[in-house]
C-alpha cells in the first residue's frame, strides 16, 4: 500500500509538471506576433534547462526508505533511469541549440534559477557546455527576452514570454509539427552529439518555424531572410 501511495504521489506530480503550456491555446494577433518575431531575431531566447525536481527527490526518498531489498532495487533502478534521461536532456539542450538554432541569440539558465534571472540576476546563472554556472558578459539581455522549456518527457519545446504566457498566433510557440511539411530532419554540416533525438527534432522545428514566419513578415519589417 505504501508503494502504491508513493507512486500515486509521483504520478500526480509528474502529470502536473507539464503545466498549462501543453494544452493551453492562444489567440490570434498578427500584429503582435509579427512584432515579437521581428524583435526576437535581435533579442535573446533563454533556454530553461531542467534540473532535478520534486518528482526526482521523492523517487530518491522512496527507494532509500524502502525496507524490502527487491523493491528498493527496483525503485532505485527507475530513479537512475530518470536521472540518466534528465542528463541526456540537459546535454542535448546545451549542445543542440548552438548547433541547430540560428534564429536569435541564446542563453541557458537552470529552471530553478529562472525566477532569479527575471528579477535581474546575471552573475553565476548561465550554464556553459559543461553544465557549469558562469557569468557571461557577452550575453546581451537588453532587448526582448523570451523563454523556451520542454515538457516532462522532453518531447516538445514551448516558447513563452517573460509573463509566463504563450505568444499569440501565428507566432510559432510550439515545436509540434503542424500540417505544413517542415523538413525537420535536415542536419547541419557539423553534427553535435545530441543524445535525445526528440530534443534535436524540437530545436530544428522551432528554428525553421521562426524563420518561416520571419520570411513572411509584411512590408515595414526588414528581414535578412527575405529573398
Amino acid at each position: 500500500m505504501r508503494l502504491i501511495f508513493g507512486l500515486f504521489i509521483i504520478m500526480s506530480i509528474a502529470s502536473c509538471s507539464r503545466g498549462f503550456l501543453e494544452h493551453a491555446d492562444t489567440y490570434y494577433d498578427y500584429s503582435e506576433a509579427y512584432d515579437m518575431c521581428y524583435r526576437l531575431k535581435s533579442g535573446l531566447l533563454v533556454v530553461q534547462v531542467p534540473s532535478e525536481g520534486k518528482k526526482h527527490q521523492l523517487m530518491k526518498i522512496q527507494f532509500e526508505n524502502e525496507d524490502n531489498p527487491k523493491k528498493r532495487e527496483k525503485l532505485k533502478s527507475v530513479y537512475n533511469k530518470e536521472m540518466i534521461e534528465l542528463g541526456q536532456a540537459q546535454r542535448s539542450l546545451v549542445n543542440g541549440f548552438p548547433e541547430y538554432y540560428k534564429f536569435s541569440s541564446v542563453a541557458f539558465v537552470p529552471d530553478t534559477l529562472v525566477k532569479e534571472f527575471k528579477l535581474g540576476r546575471r552573475t553565476n546563472i548561465f550554464l556553459n557546455q559543461e553544465l557549469e554556472l558562469t557569468t557571461n558578459e557577452s550575453i546581451d539581455t537588453s532587448k526582448i527576452i523570451m523563454y523556451v522549456r520542454s515538457l516532462r518527457d522532453y518531447d516538445h519545446l514551448y516558447i513563452y514570454t517573460s509573463q509566463n504566457i504563450l505568444p499569440p498566433k501565428p507566432f510559432p510557440f510550439s515545436s509540434t509539427v503542424s500540417t505544413s511539411n517542415i523538413n525537420i530532419m535536415a542536419k547541419s554540416e557539423k553534427v553535435s552529439p545530441i543524445e535525445n533525438n526528440q530534443i534535436y527534432t524540437a530545436i530544428v522545428t522551432l528554428n525553421r518555424k521562426l524563420i518561416k514566419l520571419y520570411q513572411s513578415l509584411p512590408n515595414g519589417f526588414n528581414s535578412e531572410y527575405k529573398k
